[in-house]
């Protein structure tokens, strides 16, 4: 039968959990609602111990209820929640599950698709890949194209998107793909990473040597944190871009968000209609004649 002392210590260890796991939860909301990318990587710091912190003591109690129940012969009364290794409420730390188990999931409809509902793993992480990628990597592209898959019909028909009600006459990969043929190697998620790859420290090292940046802009791409996230690191890193506007139809919401705000007179190329009409070699020309603005025509 567990002794008082051993009830006591479990009762002194679920303490110290949740203690912890509230400094994770603030520490997570923090991350969540800052734009900053250097306060951004000294809370991910923060967080990252914090976890540890949470985790050395998590299995701190598990170890003491599993010494109770072998003297006890049966659970404890007390043992509620974190037996289970789940930690007392309902949040579990990303130390535990990892961010690979996130992007590798084949439960998932895709990887950016299933991000754009982690905003705090995103930017925890994306600051993260930052500190750790080298300035002048050697790189086979002159643009970094950002875009939302539910723009892409080649995401739907993948089935990584469940629905093409965001999907144009612009395919941001068709668009990055013929920009490609024509001279201007384009870094293209869906061309370079492969189901599992580490996501953030691809981000980081594509549009770090970056010469240009294609930023398909759209409702869609502004309701998602992963797309945001790539613009402001874009945008911080006082690379050039181009704004084409793409979807079925011209949104509203993105004239009224920070990726408006920030690209001020940008150039920007219109580019939405349905998408039956497909990619017109109208748009292509007139994408490249903007990039030629920036970049010397090879």
């Amino acid at each position: 039968m567990a002794t008082w002392r051993d009830m006591e210590h479990l009762t002194h260890l679920r303490a110290q959990l949740a203690r912890h796991q509230n400094e994770c939860l603030r520490l997570e909301e923090s991350i969540n609602e800052c734009a900053d990318i250097a306060e951004i990587e000294t809370l991910n710091l923060a967080l990252m111990s914090a976890e540890r912190e949470y985790n050395d003591c998590l299995a701190a109690l598990q170890s003491a209820e599993e010494d109770s129940r072998k003297h006890a012969h049966s659970h404890p009364a007390v043992a509620r929640g974190t037996g289970s290794g789940s930690g007392p409420g309902s949040w579990t730390p990303h130390s535990i599950h990892g961010v690979a188990g996130l992007v590798s999931n084949p439960s998932r409809p895709g990887t950016r698709a299933h991000l754009e509902s982690q905003p705090d793993v995103v930017a925890r992480h994306l600051a993260a890949a930052a500190k750790g990628a080298m300035d002048g990597a050697a790189a086979d592209w002159d643009i970094f194209v950002s875009y939302s898959w539910r723009n892409s019909l080649e995401a739907f028909n993948r089935g990584q998107i469940d629905s093409d009600a965001g999907c144009g006459m612009c395919d941001p990969r068709d668009l990055a793909r013929r920009l490609s043929n024509m001279g201007h190697p384009c870094w293209l998620d869906a061309d370079r990473l492969e189901d599992g790859a580490p996501l953030y420290d691809h981000l980081v090292e594509a549009i770090k040597p970056a010469k240009f940046g294609i930023v398909c802009v759209s409702d869609e791409y502004v309701q998602s944190e992963t797309c945001k996230l790539e613009f402001k690191f874009l945008h911080s890193r006082k690379i050039p871009y181009a704004l084409v506007i793409v979807g079925a139809h011209k949104g509203k919401e993105w004239e009224d968000s920070v990726v408006k705000f920030l690209s001020g007179d940008s150039l920007y190329v219109e580019a939405t209609g349905p998408a039956s009409a497909g990619l017109s070699e109208e748009t292509v020309e007139r994408v490249w004649a903007v990039i030629g603005k920036s970049l010397p025509r090879k």
